[in-house]
């Protein structure tokens, strides 16, 4: 996870989840959220159907579920690869969600666009623009410097 430190952006941070599993990861979420201090405690979670498997009991568009701390997860339709996150004051906090699959340089990517302040692409449009672009994580590739 990687926040921008500063509300008024389009996004404000992104969050890699290592699987498509929303109680298993959203759990996680939640634990490193309130480890780092950010804000009211979360009493509700809304993600983005396309992005997840469907386990029960979250296996209806319209369903929505208690996690054992309390918190409300269910669904949301109002933009794609995101994840909102509301607290008990009302504050909400918009995560891009980078997919599970992604390879280290493009979630690196993703997490670093995403919490860059001024940030005004959609959470679609940034993860279409990681992808486009040549993965430059340097564990990917070799050099030809004669082993120096």
């Amino acid at each position: 996870m990687r926040l921008t430190g500063r509300s008024g952006d389009r996004l404000d941070g992104g969050w890699w989840p290592r699987s498509r599993d929303p109680l298993t990861e959203v759990s996680s979420l939640l634990v490193a959220l309130a480890a780092s201090g950010t804000g009211a405690p979360v009493v509700h979670v809304a993600l983005t159907w396309e992005d997840w498997d469907h386990p029960e009991p979250l296996a209806a568009p319209a369903a929505e579920a208690s996690l054992d701390t309390g918190v409300r997860i269910g669904w949301s339709v109002e933009e794609r690869h995101v994840v909102v996150l509301t607290s008990g004051d009302g504050d909400t906090l918009c995560l891009l969600v980078v997919p599970p699959d992604f390879t280290r340089g493009q979630g690196a990517e993703a997490l670093l666009a995403a919490a860059t302040a001024g940030n005004e692409h959609s959470a679609a449009d940034l993860l279409d623009e990681v992808t486009d672009q040549f993965d430059v994580d340097p564990l990917n590739h070799w050099s030809d410097d004669g082993g120096a």
